[in-house]
């Protein structure tokens, strides 16, 4: 249970964008029993989204970073949703279902390794020669 614990602790914030992007991709199926090139484009950048919120280091010095990312990305959606024609309801469940991300991406717990008490590996000296 602890080691569960430790890896919710540790990558919590990109399983959390992982399953909303797999509830956008869903509910964009299930709306309207397809998947339009608008909600493909709003699946794709929220497969981005988990994508860089896994890829983002925890930075202790900067905890929001992750937050700020998934965050720049539901403005993206927005965006996108928007020049190409307006909302549809579909767009709209999607696009409720980004916010959603930022706000569990922010709220989901990520320690990084320093601060889990195990430091980064020094850097090994290049032989000169």
């Amino acid at each position: 249970m602890r080691k569960l614990r430790d890896i919710y602790r540790r990558f919590g914030k990109s399983v959390a964008a992982l399953i909303v992007a797999g509830l956008t991709a869903l509910a964009s199926a299930l709306t309207d029993n397809h998947i339009s090139a608008d909600e493909g484009v709003q699946v794709a950048i929220g497969v981005t989204t988990a994508a860089g919120v896994w890829l983002v280091p925890n930075l202790p010095q900067h905890p929001g970073i992750k937050t700020a990312l998934a965050m720049l990305l539901a403005g993206l959606n927005f965006l996108v949703t928007i020049i190409h024609g307006g909302i549809t309801a579909a767009e709209a469940v999607n696009l409720g279902l980004a916010v959603l991300g930022v706000i569990v991406v922010g709220a989901t717990p990520a320690v990084s390794a320093a601060a889990r008490g195990s430091a980064p590996a020094a850097p090994r000296a290049v032989p000169r020669y």
